[in-house]
């Protein structure tokens, strides 16, 4: 049974048949009109709603949110005298016509990780007839087309009124009868083909029906594909299309949606986030599937969040992964990663592309031609990214024809072997996924380049490092710091392979280049190790200049890093020196650098005199090469060396001299020390304020660099600053801020200074018989101290002892091992200020007066001696023990230090 509606506008009369008048005609020729019934006769429509052009153009065109104009098709009418253009929309099945046709079978495991994704599908094909999924091997896009025709089918959408199919492409090759497999696809619904072209019979079996054809695999017959795409386009009104792919079909009517990786945790994941993540939720229901009893612990949790890291958040490779955990454990699974092509293997047993993680690459990969081929294997020697330019730099350096580069790099982003982003210099930068490059790297293997292609690649960095070297010392910094840190992965890989095979020449080069870089990277880069290491490869080859080079740089990063490799920096420096000498290079711009370093490691010893003599040097070289920026190397060393010995006024005129220094030639991170060292002097003499306003500046200063994670020691030194002020709420603040840097909270001087201000605030509230809260103080200052010390902090280190022994004091508790320890340290370091410190400790808790008088008089000698001043708070403390205000040994003393 079919319904017809007319609907037309105008003036109507009554008789005794009813409604008469030119519009009720206008009405009936619409719905009687011969090519209307034609078009009637072969819909199946249960219902057909006809509207004039009047209705058309007065309702439907101008208040389109009241229905759906794309649901309506032109119809030209001629009946009789009259012409005229109506506008169809056939609604519904009808009633015992052909059988509802039938949806895709659905999948048997379950659909984890994208809700977001399926959403923008939706509204995608509402508004476009040909959409493409494009995306990697293994990525998720025939699941998620699959999935995107169960929702649109279930929810009777108009855009598949009329039947939702999937064709599976992927045995199909080019010249196949593309059009008799989509018929044969709709046959159970359509019935057979009629005779004729099978073109021609497609388009006549879709014509007038609201169908959606998901056609997945299509890479490898993408123009057969685009020519019945074009067809059903252009031929039918309302036949929308999915398609799935690794390359987009090319065409002018499509819309791309490039299907991306689940997400995955950071390398600095919290462990109770890592489930929010959609590949690890991933991993889990399919172990759970392969294991039932298998659960995300505390104890596998770091070993899930890697093997989903390491995969890319494929979710095909992840599955693969997931179904070992019969076997396997998540710790061995990520263990055996790095030959993961034999470990995922066992995967559908229906889809033999699908078998093994291989050959989901290998059908990719097979879809090339050998220049293609060619550049893809090369590249897998870039890691994290690279450039345009970089590759066609290393195509050039291999061998490769560097003209077509660009062409075939843009081919294999078109084919989703490569992943291409804008980076910040607006440039487009691209990467392999790192189960790509691999597989990549085996195919470079199976052509004998590997070690070729690794040495140009190493020389391709040791240059770009060379042409930054200047520029990091100067108002270039900013862009050079970004530009290496991009690549900081392809340094990272081009060192390590110098050092590996013994290229002593690059890898020493690269050091040295790459120098002050290290330092602003910490313990991220490969730093002194690296340089160490470097070192000691056939020392006796090495060019002296370059190996001179390399010490200087090794003892500076040793002498600022870690109290444990402080004696091997020293050595380095003093054969720096040796070499210089030796070469007859003591008038030279190196000789200046392996001064202030060996300065700089002379006062961390305490041999002030010699330091001062090195930096004297420094400094009149520095005036005669005309060079501002040893000059204020040179004068930085010299502020800290007066800081070190408690000489803070003398500290306060070279630090800011040494600033200035900085900032005259552009050196944001040499200014940004000057003002920390700064800071440490001002809150040694307690002008607390003016410490916090520096550390503020210098932090600002280290931020601008957008170096990752470089301003999170000043945090804590910051945080610590607004304790000692009072600021509670502001030091909470900033410590929120450290939360973010988990690399650094880890370190020593992370721990030390996170501990101190805890046990700072903590004391602060605590009350006088709050004895729980106190013990937790001691416990926290203790991990201070520790923490500190080793970090090369010992000044520090004594404070957070000596107030531990306060509290304990506090507590009635024995004071003598915590100044025991507190003692050791300031006798084993440089700074002459810390054994005073401890003597006016032994002051505030001495159990008697005479003791505590006795032990003051020693203190003020020891200050007097030393010639620096005391902080504020000891002063306060000691003052009324001179008054006799405090009781010897009683604990009530200024909180704090």
């Amino acid at each position: 049974m079919r319904l017809r509606i007319g609907i037309h506008t105008g003036e109507v009369d009554t008789d005794d048949h009813g409604i008469v008048g030119t519009a009720v005609n206008h009405v009936f020729r619409l719905t009687d009109a011969p090519a209307l019934k034609r078009m009637l006769e072969g819909s199946g429509a249960a219902l057909a709603v006809i509207t004039s052009d009047r209705v058309w153009e007065d309702v439907i065109r101008h208040a389109p949110d009241l229905v759906q104009p794309a649901e309506y098709a032109p119809v030209q009418v001629e009946h009789k005298e009259t012409a005229a253009r109506a506008w169809v929309r056939l609604v519904g099945t009808a009633t015992a016509a052909r059988p509802r046709p039938k949806e895709a079978a659905r999948s048997i495991t379950s659909f984890v990780g994208r809700d977001q994704e399926l959403t923008e599908l939706h509204g995608l094909i509402a508004r476009s007839r040909l959409v493409t999924l494009v995306g990697p091997g293994g990525v998720g896009k025939t699941r998620l087309a699959r999935e995107t025709l169960h929702v649109l089918a279930g929810e009777v959408s108009t855009t598949c009124a009329d039947g939702a199919y999937l064709a599976d492409l992927a045995d199909y090759r080019a010249g196949d009868d593309l059009c008799r497999a989509l018929l044969n696809t709709l046959r159970s619904s359509y019935g057979p083909p009629g005779r004729g072209p099978t073109d021609e019979a497609l388009v006549a079996a879709l014509n007038g029906r609201r169908v959606l054809l998901v056609l997945d695999n299509c890479e490898q017959i993408l123009d057969d594909v685009a020519s019945v795409a074009e067809a059903l386009l252009t031929r039918t009104d309302g036949t929308t299309l999915l398609t799935t792919s690794r390359e987009a079909l090319g065409m002018a009517s499509e819309t791309t949606f490039s299907v991306r990786p689940l997400a995955v945790p950071a390398l600095d994941h919290r462990e109770h986030d890592v489930r929010k993540y959609a590949a690890v939720q991933l991993f889990v229901d399919r172990a759970q599937s392969a294991d039932p009893e298998f659960r995300l612990t505390a104890g596998n949790v770091a070993d899930v969040a890697r093997v989903c890291r390491s995969l890319d958040g494929l979710p095909l490779p992840i599955e693969l992964a997931a179904a070992r955990v019969r076997a396997l454990t998540p710790r061995q699974i990520t263990e055996r990663l790095a030959d993961r092509f034999r470990l995922l293997t066992s995967g559908s047993r229906t889809v033999s592309r699908h078998r093994t993680l291989e050959a989901v690459v290998d059908w990719s990969h097979d879809l090339l031609d050998e220049p293609a081929k060619e550049v893809f294997a090369h590249l897998a020697v870039f890691r994290g990214g690279f450039s345009l330019s970089a590759a066609e730099d290393l195509a050039d350096r291999v061998g490769l024809c560097r003209a077509t580069t660009a062409d075939l790099v843009v081919r294999l982003v078109d084919k989703s072997l490569l992943q291409a982003k804008p980076a910040d210099d607006g440039a487009m930068r691209y990467r392999m996924l790192e189960t790509l490059r691999e597989y990549a790297a085996g195919r470079l293997a199976e052509r004998g380049q590997v070690e070729k292609a690794r040495r140009h690649h190493a020389e391709l960095y040791v240059e770009l490092a060379e042409r930054q070297s200047d520029a990091l010392r100067d108002a270039r910094q900013a862009d050079a710091v970004r530009l290496l840190e991009r690549e900081d992965d392809n340094l990272r890989a081009a060192f390590e392979w110098c050092c590996r095979t013994g290229n002593h020449d690059l890898a020493l080069r690269l050091g040295a280049a790459l120098g002050w870089y290290l330092w602003m990277r910490g313990d991220r880069a490969f730093g002194w190790a690296g340089l160490a290491r470097a070192i000691d490869i056939r020392s006796t080859e090495q060019d002296p200049v370059r190996r001179v080079r390399a010490l200087i740089w090794s003892c500076h990063l040793g002498s600022v890093g870690h109290k444990a490799v402080e004696p091997a920096a020293r050595v380095h420096g003093r054969q720096a020196k040796a070499i210089l000498e030796q070469l007859g290079m003591t008038r030279t711009v190196e000789y200046g650098y392996c001064m202030f370093v060996n300065a700089f490691a002379c006062y961390r010893e305490n041999q002030h005199d010699d330091g001062d003599a090195m930096i004297a040097r420094a400094v009149y070289l520095a005036t005669e090469l005309s060079d501002p920026w040893l000059m204020a190397c040179a004068t930085i060393v010299a502020g800290i060396g007066h800081a070190l010995r408690g000489e803070f006024a003398d500290a306060d005129r070279r630090l800011t001299e040494s600033a200035e220094h900085y900032r005259g030639v552009g050196d944001r991170w040499g200014e940004h020390r000057s003002l920390i060292w700064l800071s440490r002097t001002n809150e040694a003499v307690g002008r607390l304020a003016r410490a916090e306003e520096t550390a503020v500046a210098a932090y600002n200063l280290v931020h601008s660099l957008e170096l990752d994670g470089a301003g999170a020691p000043l945090l804590g030194w910051i945080a610590r600053l607004r304790v000692l002020r009072g600021n509670e709420a502001g030091a909470a603040a900033t410590l929120a801020l450290v939360e973010e840097h988990r690399w650094w909270r880890r370190t020593s001087e992370g721990v030390g200074w996170i501990s101190d201000c805890q046990a700072l605030l903590i004391e602060q509230r605590a009350g006088a018989a709050d004895t729980a809260p106190l013990r937790r103080v001691v416990e926290l200052y203790g991990r201070a101290a520790t923490e500190l010390a080793a970090a090369g902090l010992p000044v520090h280190a004594v404070y957070s002892r000596c107030r531990q022994a306060l509290v304990l004091a506090r507590l009635g508790a024995p004071t003598a091992v915590a100044l025991d320890q507190a003692a050791k340290v300031a006798n084993a370091q440089a700074d002459r200020r810390a054994l005073a410190v401890v003597l006016d400790t032994m002051c505030l808790v001495a159990t008697d007066r005479a003791a505590a008088e006795r032990l003051l008089r020693l203190a003020d000698a020891r200050w007097r001696e030393v010639g620096g001043q005391r902080s504020a708070s000891f002063v306060a403390d000691l003052d009324r023990l001179r008054r006799g205000a405090t009781d010897p040994g009683s604990g009530r003393f200024s909180s704090p230090l």
